[in-house]
């Protein structure tokens, strides 16, 4: 449970990574607008249970029921599948992602280092967002 809300409450941070609005490898800049979680470890997510990501340029503003935390994140389209380095609190975690379209994957990895794939294990979590608004819509940047 407490990762789950770590997970949840992420500032992601820079390492050797590309800031999003700089790479199109994978279509990155596709991260662009505000993101809801509609699933949780492969599970269907509560309707009262609102987490959502909003990303523009650098920055990302994670909202959940209890808080928000807003930071700047950066990305590695280098590699397959793509790395995400994250901070929260002074903790550092790797994470992957996936982008499809309004669809947008997940998998943080804590300590143990870059996940290799999106299957639910333990110790990671896997994180399934729909996006909700684009870039240029109303409330659809990272404040």
């Amino acid at each position: 449970m407490r990762r789950r809300f770590l997970a949840a409450f992420l500032v992601v941070g820079g390492c050797a990574s590309t800031p999003v609005g700089q790479a199109d490898g994978g279509g990155v800049a596709g991260l662009a607008g505000r993101w809801r979680m509609r699933t949780f470890e492969g599970r269907p997510v509560d309707s009262g249970d609102r987490t959502e990501w909003a990303f523009a340029g650098r920055h990302v503003a994670i909202e959940t029921n209890m808080q928000r935390c807003a930071g700047e994140f950066a990305v590695d389209p280098s590699v397959t599948p793509m790395h995400m380095d994250v901070t929260c609190g002074g903790e550092h975690m790797h994470a992957i992602f996936a982008l499809d379209g309004e669809r947008l994957i997940i998998k943080i990895g804590g300590d143990a280092g870059y996940p290799g794939d999106f299957r639910v294990a333990d110790g990671y979590d896997v994180h399934a967002f729909e996006r909700t608004h684009g870039p240029d819509e109303p409330d659809g940047n990272a404040r």
